[in-house]
């Protein structure tokens, strides 16, 4: 049986007016009430308000369990089952072998400088060579542009990671392949439904031919499940040492500060479980900058 959930933290955001305006679920109260009462360990008075809770948010019986106290394994996507993962691994592994230079790419909110952190991290534990990470000024605009491209060639760039943007950058894209970069776009935005993706690698599960149930994640929440299967494919590539140095719960906790800014859906999965377990590592102290910012706001983050 599942432990316990933080069940008071989830009743306190779930408001009886909101779940009275829900739509019909195809799961009766009852059901999900037995539910709880076979797969948890939640107290039985619980049970009533998250049977509502879990109507609200239509989510599977066999789901109720994982829903309410999210594992990795259950939660986050199969490993490279995003589209583009397997050969982006690929680029950046053999990027790393040969000594080639690495820049990351990403926008100016806290999706994408959690998501540039995350890349960066795992560049530093594989060993690429004096990484770049550029985050834009917002008076520049969104995404990418030409001049900081042409900046970013200057310096000796083989390899551009793009992060929270880049999906339909496609004549940034082209110039930065003319000057001989090899460009992995990692995403979330939802192209139009005619729109053709960039000469590029292009993880997002949004793109408009990949199957995903995934849609709601953050850039923060792809960029971390790309380490993830980064590191599988370096423990199955001769580069074992390297991913053993990924630390994992300091991207999650990285991870968790950019889904949550970036207000996406925490029904997903994925998001559910870069949230919980990002914040018990962002609650543990580790991080001076976070604790300065729990001790002035009245450790707000508990």
């Amino acid at each position: 049986m599942a432990p316990t959930a933080p069940i008071a933290e989830t009743v306190k955001s779930i408001t009886d007016a909101r779940l009275e305006q829900a739509k019909p679920a195809r799961t009766s109260i009852a059901a999900y009430r037995k539910s709880l009462r076979e797969t948890t360990n939640i107290p039985a008075k619980e049970h009533a308000i998250l049977a509502k809770m879990l109507a609200h948010y239509d989510v599977p019986l066999d789901k109720v369990a994982n829903f309410l106290d999210p594992k990795e394994d259950a939660s986050l996507p199969e490993p490279f089952a995003l589209l583009d993962m397997k050969p982006a691994t690929k680029l950046v592994m053999d990027g790393v072998k040969q000594g080639k230079k690495f820049a990351v790419w990403a926008d100016y909110d806290a999706d994408g400088n959690t998501s540039a952190a995350i890349l960066g991290h795992v560049l530093e534990s594989m060993g690429a060579k004096d990484p770049i990470l550029t985050i834009p000024y917002r008076k520049e605009g969104f995404g990418l542009n030409i001049p900081g491209i042409q900046k970013l060639h200057d310096q000796g760039v083989d390899v551009l990671m793009v992060a929270d943007s880049g999906t339909v950058a496609h004549e940034q894209i082209a110039f930065a392949r003319k000057l001989g970069m090899e460009v992995l776009v990692i995403d979330h935005h939802r192209p139009r439904a005619e729109e053709k993706l960039p000469d590029a690698l292009v993880i997002n599960p949004n793109r408009n031919d990949d199957p995903s149930p995934h849609g709601a994640l953050a850039a923060a929440s792809v960029s971390y499940v790309f380490a993830r299967d980064l590191a599988i494919a370096m423990r199955k590539g001769g580069m074992k040492k390297e991913a053993d140095a990924i630390d994992f719960d300091r991207l999650k906790a990285i991870s968790a500060i950019g889904v949550v800014s970036d207000v996406v859906g925490l029904n997903d999965s994925a998001n559910r479980y870069i949230v919980k377990e990002g914040l018990k590592e962002l609650n543990s102290r580790k991080y001076p900058g976070i604790n300065v910012l729990k001790d002035l706001h009245g450790d707000r983050l508990n």
